[in-house]
């Protein structure tokens, strides 16, 4: 895998994990959501693509280990304030609002607070890798050309 292609992958995921917190910005504000907001699952998703950016073992199992714990706040707050309803057609989901307490909203904005730690510390593990490409983008570009 090239160097491009792994820098290219780094940042996207820098970009979702800052999407998952403006998502969770959202839903406390009681801004209007949708189908995109559903939590996903992601206990088969897997960094094993780093190896190859020479990152080691331990440093990757780290990476998972952020990645899913913002996946698992993330589907916390949100399942404060919806209900996720399963049907059996292939697999759809959808959510209904719950009414939510006070209480229920001071947890939720701690909760935020500990998701934007974790993606702040997410981001700083792909920046040391991205990092640690130490290959120009600008010479990545010109190998794809």
């Amino acid at each position: 895998m090239q160097a491009y292609t792994i820098i290219k992958k780094i940042e996207r995921e820098k970009e979702l994990s800052l999407q998952w917190v403006d998502k969770v910005r959202n839903i406390i504000e009681g801004n209007e959501i949708n189908s995109e907001y559903l939590p996903i699952d992601v206990t088969s998703f897997s960094f094993e693509y780093l190896f190859v950016a020479r990152l080691d073992e331990l440093s990757i199992k780290q990476l998972e280990l952020k990645y899913k714990k913002i996946h698992s706040i993330y589907r916390k707050i949100f399942q404060s304030y919806f209900e996720i309803v399963e049907y059996p057609h292939e697999g759809e989901l959808e959510y209904k609002c719950k009414k939510v307490s006070e209480e229920e909203k001071t947890v939720a904005m701690e909760d935020l607070f500990f998701l934007e730690a974790i993606s702040k510390e997410f981001i700083g593990y792909l920046n040391i890798l991205e990092e640690n490409q130490n290959i120009p983008l600008e010479q990545s570009l010109e190998k794809v050309s």
